[in-house]
């Protein structure tokens, strides 16, 4: 057997995506790499997640799933170098070329060429190699960062290592765009069920029906063979559902059903499944309870703990972190020079009100990254309102002002409340009170 590339020594992982066991897998397997094979494209995500960075194999001989999924797979895991196995015949299907040519860094034609097959992943995995010297570490293993060392921040993980290891079921409050999901995921990672599926449920982007369909497998018998809800995809694992207060009361109540009695039938009958459940709402959810709007039964199974998520304007300390980690990150994404920040860009971004959140500063810096042309980013290539577009009351300001003392103060003393509320010369009890009006506190 011939001798290949191999990353330090280490077997690189070959993901198999779609297609059928063929010899091939073999001799590449004896060749030192470790052959994995989706058969489920809806498992794709979660065994990328498991495997990190890795030359990716999509087998489209057998046109098991459609070019769309398998796009939406690909373009949201750029870490992984993308191959394509097809029938010659296939050469003369536009869409398959595009999907080549828009996606892939090479393809192989059927039957497979077991040499050359070897010597291109052999090749991609030595590019691996280089990148991980080249860039930051985490940019490549850490897709999912909780990124920042403000006090708020500082808490939050701290908040999230005590509660990752329980069961109970979890709601994440916040407004839209803090990271709600980053930090449903970050308490998944950090639990005994991290090897396991982390599944999302859009509520408000399901219609009831669809709902029905999808979650719970209602009309399951008109569904293709091998259909999974998205319960039976979390099991072992965990199920967010985003924007829990927009579930109709039908769908409440089959949510209700199951959290007391988590058994779901399949085309195998009844099967029980172990899942942990987490919700994420930008609304009042104690009011939508009180208007009737939401099952207060299952809101009292939901709220065992309750994690709230600080607005950026209310951590700007966190901005240089994320803005730097991201410039790394979207700057190796879309092969840029970017890889600093000036200081008047990083002056005006922390002082700037941010009321989309990360998601906003998200979407700023990857704008920046793209329009610059040279090493440092400078404010010109924000698109930030002016000031004279910035309207805020005296409230407001005087709502932040109490708040950024507070923080500061906290964190001057390490978060110790009795030293800040000494400082302040108020009592425990005022800075209790405080603390709570602004949020700063954990209800956990």
């Amino acid at each position: 057997m011939e001798k290949y590339f191999r990353m330090d020594s280490v077997p690189g992982s070959l993901l198999v995506i779609g297609g059928r066991l063929d010899t091939w897998y073999e001799k590449v397997a004896l060749a030192g790499w470790k052959v994995e094979r989706c058969g489920d494209l809806r498992l794709g995500q979660s065994m990328i997640d498991q495997i990190g960075p890795c030359i990716g194999l999509i087998d489209l001989t057998n046109d098991d799933f459609s070019l769309s999924a398998i796009a939406y797979l690909v373009t949201n895991n750029k870490h992984v170098r993308w191959m394509a196995y097809i029938k010659e015949h296939q050469l003369n299907q536009d869409p398959i070329c595009q999907f080549i040519v828009n996606f892939c860094i090479d393809f192989f034609t059927s039957p497979m060429p077991e040499k050359l097959l070897l010597s291109s992943i052999g090749h991609q995995l030595g590019m691996l190699k280089i990148e991980k010297k080249v860039w930051p570490e985490n940019i490549l293993d850490n897709q999912d960062l909780l990124v920042g060392d403000s006090l708020p921040t500082k808490r939050l993980r701290e908040q999230i290592k005590r509660i990752a290891n329980t069961d109970a079921n979890i709601i994440i409050a916040g407004e839209r765009g803090v990271g709600k999901r980053l930090v449903a995921k970050s308490i998944h990672d950090a639990s005994s069920r991290s090897k396991a599926p982390f599944v999302v449920v859009n509520c408000s982007a399901l219609s009831e029906k669809r709902f029905e369909r999808e979650v719970f497998g209602f009309e399951r018998a008109s569904q293709p063979p091998g259909f999974q809800t998205k319960l039976e995809e979390a099991d072992q694992g965990t199920l967010l559902l985003k924007d829990i207060t927009a579930l109709p009361k039908s769908q409440q109540n089959h949510l209700l059903h199951f959290i007391n009695h988590p058994v779901i039938s399949t085309d195998n009958g009844e099967k029980t499944l172990d899942i942990r459940i987490m919700v994420s709402t930008y609304n009042d959810f104690e009011q939508k309870v009180q208007e009737s709007e939401f099952s207060d039964e299952l809101f009292y199974l939901l709220k065992i703990l309750k994690v709230h998520v600080t607005p950026l304007k209310e951590r700007c300390g966190d901005i240089a972190s994320i803005v730097n980690y991201y410039i790394q990150q979207f700057s190796r994404e879309y092969n840029t020079q970017a890889r600093s920040l000036s200081s008047q860009a990083l002056k005006v971004l922390t002082q700037y009100h941010w009321p989309g959140n990360v998601r906003e500063l998200l979407n700023q810096v990857k704008r920046a990254v793209l329009v610059s042309d040279g090493i440092v980013i400078e404010l010109e290539h924000f698109d930030l309102p002016s000031q004279s577009q910035k309207t805020r009351t005296l409230k407001m300001i005087r709502e932040d002002s109490e708040k950024e003392a507070l923080v500061k103060v906290l964190e001057a003393h390490d978060g110790q409340v009795s030293l800040a509320a000494k400082e302040l010369k108020i009592s425990r009890a005022t800075m209790y009170r405080l603390l709570g009006k602004h949020k700063l506190v954990s209800e956990v």
